[in-house]
């Protein structure tokens, strides 16, 4: 891992990486019937990030 990269996984609040599956899940959320009154809005998988 790269110096660069070790400093960004430190500023994620989840502590790790993101993965194809927490993409996935978000997909599916957002698919389902439970997401049927959500419009225009974003929804940022990114572990905590943008929280910084």
């Amino acid at each position: 891992m790269r110096l660069a990269e070790a400093g960004a996984k430190e500023m994620i609040k989840a502590g790790r990486w993101g993965t194809p599956d927490d993409i996935a899940k978000a997909v599916c959320f957002l698919s389902s019937g439970m997401a049927d009154y959500i419009t225009g809005s974003l929804i940022s998988v990114d572990g905590g990030f943008l929280l910084m």
